[in-house]
């Protein structure tokens, strides 16, 4: 009775075993089936990442949002750049494109560049905006293209950068209709001296009847007429000091403007006095402190009318070893309404 119990237990155990045995081998085809199904995407996700990782480039450029400005712009006029600042180090840069006849100003919180030179790049910081000043001084229509650049800190090129144009017009110039001839009408030859040239912003008022045009149809007649800005009693005056360059004469005795001094040869620094104003001003001078440590006191100048320019020419003594010179020029005039630009300050070296 014992070995029949016995035996009907390892007929049970076996199988169980055997059960056990199956289920276990159909559990590992279902986890076989399953990684082959999901393999194949595996296999691609991990080659993606791969390649993404592959490529990327932690100096690539990529688009610097900049905030909209207006599509124009009268010359003289201050634009207000800004741009989105997402990078808490690294600093921005400003350039802009070679064109006939502009010249510019920057202004931020931490630098000012006057007489910006195009194509070259001036370091603005850490900021996230800028005030740029655009004068069109020969056409009525000229494009100022700028370009904003990011650069991380110990890297010379640019990870982030983006470009605007906006069209800087003079409503001085007046640009001719299809089929006429427009007589170009030069200004007066400025007075001239040792010291200084004034320059006028336009002639006396003058008519300019244009040669008549070959035609079979008539064609009308245009008249262009220029005139001397008239001063308003009513007005203010401004008088503005830019800053124009620094050199040397060359052997026709004409000022070239290097940037830089040469030891052992005199020097020369040039700048002009506009009055910005719709008013003529009073009678006026200035003070200079020029490279080296020499002080210079002008006489009494012309009043300015409104517009009008002054062109100063200065030439101070050789310095005789190399050095890093800082020198400044300050306007003084009654009744100025803005004595902020009534000055500047700039450095230059000696070679």
């Amino acid at each position: 009775m014992n070995n029949v119990t016995r035996e009907r237990k390892e007929s049970v155990l076996k199988s169980l075993a055997l059960i056990g045995l199956l289920g276990v081998i159909l559990f590992i085809a279902w986890v076989s089936v399953q990684i082959v199904a999901v393999f194949p995407t595996a296999v691609s996700s991990l080659a993606s990442l791969a390649d993404s990782v592959y490529n990327y480039n932690p100096r690539g450029v990529s688009d610097l949002k900049l905030q909209p400005v207006a599509e124009s712009v009268e010359t003289g006029g201050e634009l207000s750049l800004a741009w989105d600042k997402r990078f808490e180090t690294g600093t921005y840069a400003f350039t802009f494109l070679c064109e006939e006849g502009l010249s510019v100003e920057i202004k931020t919180t931490e630098s000012t560049f006057e007489n910006a030179e195009c194509g070259k790049s001036y370091t603005l910081g850490t900021v996230d905006n800028a005030q740029v000043q655009v004068n069109s001084e020969k056409k009525g229509q000229a494009p100022f293209t700028y370009t904003i650049s990011y650069f991380k800190n110990n890297v010379y090129t640019p990870s982030s950068q983006s470009s605007q144009s906006i069209l800087v017009t003079n409503s001085r110039f007046t640009e001719p209709g299809p089929n006429v001839n427009v007589v170009n009408v030069p200004a007066p030859e400025p007075e001239t001296s040792t010291e200084t040239t004034t320059e006028t912003a336009a002639p006396e008022v003058v008519v300019v009847t244009p040669a008549p045009v070959a035609a079979v149809k008539p064609q009308p007649t245009y008249e262009y007429v220029y005139q001397v800005p008239v001063s308003d009693p009513k007005g203010f005056t401004d008088l503005k000091v830019t800053y124009l360059g620094i050199g040397s004469k060359n052997r026709n005795g004409s000022f070239t403007n290097s940037g830089t001094l040469k030891e052992g040869v005199a020097g020369v620094v040039q700048f002009s006095v506009q009055n910005i104003g719709t008013k003529t001003s009073d009678t006026w001078s200035f003070e200079a402190e020029l490279p080296g440590g020499t002080d210079y006191t002008s006489r009494t100048q012309n009043a300015l009318k409104p517009n009008e320019r002054a062109i100063f020419t200065l030439t101070f003594p050789a310095l005789s070893k190399t050095s890093v010179e800082t020198f400044s020029v300050e306007a003084t005039v009654t009744g100025d309404t803005n004595t902020k630009n009534d000055t500047f300050t700039s450095t230059t070296i000696v070679l």
